[in-house]
């Protein structure tokens, strides 16, 4: 019985020094559990760095297709754009040629048109002076009384009768023609004397402050000569304006005479120089 007892015991020593077969399932579950996870990661790790490398490999060549492509186009936008560059340099070399040529031409024509203007005015106050001077024995004639029945005969008779009354004796042979002219103001129309020498004509018109109650006598000046004494009469630099002999004259503020033909630009040019020399003497602007 006794050895039996100590089998016994000893079995049990043995029992509690052995692992049980639950708990070396538990250990070969948990070794396998992680070495499995482990290899999980690793695999894990390896597919994404292969996904990695294969997306960047596929971008790297996407990439450079498209650079590539970029670069194909660019060149040929380059060359578009080059090509039409010069095109429009042609255009632009034509445009400036055409535009000289017409320059020239422009510069021409305004020197002929200058040279035309100028023989124009020159033409111009020709024909005025020319005018001018068939009317020098000419007087004119304002406020004469008008009559009915009256023609060039009476107003001869009646003009002769007027001046022999102030000293002056006038033959009917003297008087060359003697008519009314038309007039857009009201009243009397206006009667136009031709006498047959400047003379006769310059001792009637002394006369004309003696016989102004009855008759205002004036100089037979042309349209032309009588708009440019109202010009000059209206400009402050002028002090006075007449005609004389068949031209025109005027007189500054400062007592300095010019003589004036037609011809807006020469006067306009006159009448700044005797505003400048106004200016310098310190009179009016």
């Amino acid at each position: 019985m006794t050895e039996l007892s100590d089998v016994y015991t000893e079995l049990e020593r043995l029992s509690e020094k052995m692992i049980k077969r639950d708990d070396i399932e538990g250990i070969v579950t948990k070794a396998v559990e992680k070495a499995v996870s482990n290899s999980m990661e690793k695999m894990k790790t390896e597919i994404k760095q292969e996904i990695k490398d294969e997306l960047k490999k596929e971008i790297n060549g996407e990439v450079k297709k498209e650079i590539h492509s970029l670069k194909t186009e660019t060149r040929k936008d380059v060359s578009t754009v080059s090509e039409k560059f010069d095109g429009l340099n042609l255009d632009l070399e034509a445009l400036i040629e055409k535009f000289n040529k017409q320059s020239r031409e422009l510069s021409k024509l305004h020197e002929k048109m200058t040279q035309t203007m100028e023989t124009a005015n020159a033409a111009l106050q020709l024909a005025n002076h020319n005018q001018q001077y068939s009317q020098k024995n000419n007087i004119k004639i304002l406020n004469w009384e008008e009559k009915r029945a009256e023609n060039s005969e009476t107003l001869k008779d009646e003009l002769i009768k007027i001046m022999s009354k102030e000293g002056v004796s006038i033959k009917k042979e003297e008087i060359l023609a003697i008519h009314r002219v038309p007039s857009k103001k009201r009243g009397p129309r206006p009667v136009i004397v031709k006498f047959l020498t400047s003379s006769k004509r310059q001792e009637v018109i002394t006369k004309r402050k003696q016989v102004k109650d009855k008759l205002l006598m004036i100089d037979h000046l042309t349209t032309r000569n009588l708009d440019l004494i109202a010009k000059l009469r209206e400009n402050e630099c002028i002090h006075s304006a007449w005609y004389f002999n068949c031209n025109i004259y005027a007189i500054d503020i400062h007592g300095e005479r010019y003589k004036f033909d037609i011809g807006n630009e020469a006067v306009e040019k006159k009448l700044k120089y005797i505003e400048s020399v106004g200016r310098r003497r310190g009179g009016h602007t």
